[in-house]
């Protein structure tokens, strides 16, 4: 028979290790309860600026329904895709608003969207993406348009599959040059003139070099992927060096290019006959 001295200690032991997996359980929760009024702020800040929010919800109803009636969709689902745009958005009800347009010209709200993988900014006045240097999970990333000059801080953004850089004020291409799961770059109407640090994004199917700089594009031999190249109104004086992509199907060049290129051009197209008519530029 147990003496009594044994009974306390083991109520003691068993009182302890109650606390301790009360006092795990309360921490576990707080830190949980953190990251969920985090992302809230954050939800809360773009549909303030009229943007819209879409979550990464489970097909099947989560078994945590409770859970979602207790602290709201931000406790059992991440957001996915962040939209804050330029373009006007129609508020529609019975005191018939008129037309707004959300401005945002700072992003740090949405530091702590780690699940974030699509953000589109188009028209915005951003001009500094610092903000998303930890977003690791980005995918889809639109600043057409926006005042960005400094792409630095995307250069860890391994993730990234399209980056539409257009009509910003970019001019060094370098911190791409990492980007390796990129698909789909669109650069045009920057003030790039130097591409070589897109020489080794294998992954590249669509780039859009159109109102560049660029005169050359002899570095673009290896991207072996590439199907889609806009060059239409670039400085660019010979397309041969793209004879050996055997992948690409469209090449989009102004006409005038065309007749001062028409031998690297009939050269390409000897070279290439999949490659699709040469097609019609947009202006810029």
């Amino acid at each position: 028979m147990k003496s009594p001295a044994t009974h306390r200690r083991y109520f003691r032991f068993g009182l302890r290790t109650f606390l301790a997996v009360v006092a795990m359980a309360g921490v576990s929760l707080g830190w949980f309860m953190h990251r969920v009024n985090q992302q809230k702020a954050a939800v809360q800040w773009v549909q303030e600026n009229m943007g819209a929010v879409e979550y990464a919800i489970a097909t099947k109803p989560p078994r945590l329904a409770w859970l979602r009636t207790l602290v709201g969709v931000d406790g059992v689902a991440k957001v996915r895709s962040v939209s804050l745009d330029a373009d006007p958005l129609f508020v529609s009800d019975n005191s018939s608003k008129a037309n707004r347009r959300s401005v945002v010209s700072e992003l740090s709200p949405l530091v702590n969207l780690k699940s974030l993988e699509e953000l589109h900014l188009s028209g915005m006045p951003v001009s500094d993406v610092s903000p998303l240097v930890n977003l690791k999970s980005l995918k889809t990333l639109d600043l057409s348009g926006t005042l960005v000059s400094d792409v630095s801080p995307l250069a860890n953004l391994k993730s990234l599959e399209t980056l539409d850089l257009s009509g910003t004020l970019v001019s060094d291409a370098t911190p791409l040059a990492n980007l390796k799961s990129l698909k789909t770059l669109d650069l045009s109407g920057t003030q790039v003139s130097d591409v070589s640090p897109l020489a080794n994004l294998k992954s590249l199917e669509t780039l859009d070099l159109s109102g560049t700089l660029v005169p050359d594009v002899s570095l673009m031999a290896n991207l072996k992927s590439l199907k889609i190249l806009d060059l239409c109104g670039t400085q660019v004086s010979d397309v041969s060096p793209l004879a050996n992509l055997k992948s690409l199907k469209t090449l989009l060049l102004l006409n005038e290019q065309m007749e001062e290129l028409s031998r690297s051009v009939e050269t390409l197209r000897k070279a290439l006959p999949n490659l699709k008519p040469f097609g019609i530029c947009k202006l810029f």
